[in-house]
């Protein structure tokens, strides 16, 4: 199946692009409330203050990161396409297949009896999964790469979606991103990048595809069609094992959902009065 050395992929570096005039009304909403008043806290002890501060700041932090996730869709989807937000009652609803020992909860869509005849493309896929607070699956580790790898074969699916894209939008042109198909792809859930194409200890990039070229090829848009944009996980499609493939986002596909924390804590802090 392609095995890469479980464990050993190096830390992935966060992506940051975010538009500077972004606006999200919902995180000034949550920092109106978060603004100090000492008035209500005569009393309180150092404890109590390093408290606040401490659910202050990850909650903001939470809020800028489903900001910035909202940001980057917007780049990537102009023609008035957009990431959806989580919904809270069908957060508090969402169907867990399995859950590694780290406790993360993961959706199949193919064990699903209202989903496992119906594939989407990467967009829709993504949507289905943040309207339960989850998102598609990020391949961030080699474990966990070799876990969805083994699942996908011993289910006898043919591919599925991640959250793996190319970064092509605006805020792309920077120099540590160039070129962009070495060095511009990212987990779009956690808004990770990826290693370089180039170091293939540290990713599972097929070495072979549609015409015969390692991965990344961009074949689709070679021979006169769509950019390959997303990534894929694939099924011994072209007799090559289970690897990664870039694939042009508008194919439909199977989908893996991954729980995300950030969109768990925003629904659980906005929703109090729900069991998310």
């Amino acid at each position: 199946m392609g095995t890469r050395v479980p464990g050993l992929w190096l830390p992935s570096v966060v992506l940051r692009i975010v538009p500077t005039s972004l606006y999200i009304p919902d995180v000034f909403h949550v920092q109106r409330q978060f603004t100090f008043k000492k008035s209500r806290c005569d009393s309180c002890g150092p404890a109590v203050i390093s408290g606040y501060l401490k659910t202050r700041t990850a909650i903001m932090k939470t809020l800028m990161v489903i900001a910035a996730l909202c940001a980057v869709s917007k780049a990537q989807f102009p023609n008035g396409r957009i990431l959806e937000p989580p919904v809270p009652a069908l957060c508090a609803q969402r169907v867990i297949h399995e859950r590694t020992p780290d406790g993360k909860g993961y959706f199949f869509s193919w064990r699903d009896p209202a989903t496992k005849n119906t594939e989407l493309d990467w967009l829709d896929g993504r949507n289905f999964c943040r309207k339960r607070c989850m998102d598609l699956v990020s391949l961030e580790t080699s474990a966990e790469n070799e876990w969805i790898k083994k699942h996908i074969v011993d289910d006898k699916v043919k591919y599925i979606w991640t959250s793996g894209r190319l970064c092509d939008f605006a805020g792309c042109e920077r120099a540590d991103l160039q070129p962009p198909r070495v060095n511009g792809w990212f987990w779009t859930a956690v808004l990770q990048k990826l290693a370089p194409t180039t170091r293939r200890d540290q990713n599972d990039w097929s070495e072979s595809g549609g015409i015969g070229r390692p991965q990344p090829d961009n074949r689709e848009e070679i021979q006169g069609g769509a950019p390959e944009n997303c990534v894929a996980v694939l099924n011994q499609f072209y007799n090559d094992g289970v690897n990664w493939h870039d694939v042009a986002c508008h194919h439909v596909k199977p989908w893996v959902c991954e729980e995300n924390e950030d969109l768990l804590k925003y629904v659980r802090y906005t929703n109090s009065n729900l069991q998310i």
